[in-house]
């Protein structure tokens, strides 16, 4: 299981990554969901790699980039209502 915490960790540390590149590129916006997706989901991941090995700092950040994220489609969401 320690083995598939640790690629799921990866996968994730890929997503994230991966939304920082397309951001930085201007290849996506911040006004895309799949944008935010990205980051929540890729946080997940991670966070679920911390439950194997633990690390309060690595916890803390992933946390809120998931609450970051949400609240980026909260507000997508109401901008286009």
């Amino acid at each position: 299981m320690h083995f598939i915490a640790q690629g799921a960790g990866l996968v994730g540390a890929a997503f994230v990554l991966c939304a920082y590149f397309m951001i930085s590129q201007k290849k996506w916006s911040e006004g895309q969901v799949r944008y935010h997706l990205f980051n929540i989901l890729g946080a997940g991941l991670i966070l679920f790699s911390l439950t194997f090995d633990f690390n309060i700092a690595a916890f803390v950040i992933q946390v809120f980039w998931i609450v970051i994220g949400f609240l980026g489609l909260y507000r997508l969401k109401n901008k286009e209502s």
